[in-house]
């Protein structure tokens, strides 16, 4: 009876690791992407940690080797939310997400604290491991202009990054963003939004990266116009 029960529990054990599966992205946020910085080790490049600032110093939350948080997202066909996580983004532009083993396809959607959100060109199919790969050409993200080169790799490759700017997190980069930047220059923290090179504080430096989109009036767009995003 003991080995039977035994058997009972390795099984079940067996079946509850069998219904998740990792999601592997790949994406780079602009105001983090530091230039020229593809090599060997990491043949896209590098971002920068976002600091938060304790006492006049800048420090960083999660460690060096991370860059910012991102929230991961499963959804159908009209965009509900069917899986949401906040996820660590590795200044290598990697994160992996352990989701449930759907066995279907959805779509991946992610999104930042000052960055444009984007939804993959196609739903995916969850199941297998399945990756995600935005910083590449390849089509992976859905609307043409969803995304802007940063760089390139060291096989010459273009490198795409999230629009900075969305710090209202609206969808848009517009003067609301840029009034947020104003009304909060020289402040310093993580809690505020609008330092886009996320060296601590807000300031010039910040508004540099993101005002060009302000002009232009960056957007993002989803697949399922009424319930975006």
């Amino acid at each position: 009876m003991k080995k039977l029960l035994l058997i009972v529990i390795i099984m079940s054990s067996i079946a509850i690791k069998a219904q998740v599966t990792t999601l592997s992205l790949k994406l780079y946020l602009e105001g983090l992407y530091i230039p020229n910085s593809s090599s060997s080790s990491n043949p896209t490049g590098l971002m920068n940690p976002a600091q938060d600032y304790v006492n006049g110093n800048p420090i960083n939350n999660w460690g060096p080797e991370y860059a910012d948080i991102i929230t991961v997202e499963l959804r159908d066909n009209s965009c509900n939310v069917i899986f949401s996580s906040y996820e660590k983004l590795f200044t290598d532009g990697t994160c992996n997400v352990t989701v449930p083993d759907y066995q279907t396809s959805y779509f991946i959607f992610v999104k930042n604290r000052n960055h444009l959100w984007v939804f993959s060109s196609n739903s995916v199919f969850i199941g297998n491991n399945p990756m995600c790969d935005f910083s590449q050409p390849n089509n992976m993200a859905y609307y043409s202009d969803a995304q802007i080169q940063v760089g390139v790799d060291i096989n010459n490759n273009p490198v795409y990054a999230l629009y900075s700017g969305d710090i209202d997190q609206s969808g848009w980069v517009d003067s609301s963003d840029w009034n947020i930047w104003d009304n909060t220059q020289n402040y310093c923290g993580y809690s505020y939004s609008a330092d886009i090179d996320g060296d601590g504080c807000v300031g010039s430096s910040d508004e540099s990266i993101f005002s060009t989109w302000v002009t232009s009036g960056q957007t993002t767009q989803c697949p399922c116009n009424n319930n975006c995003p």
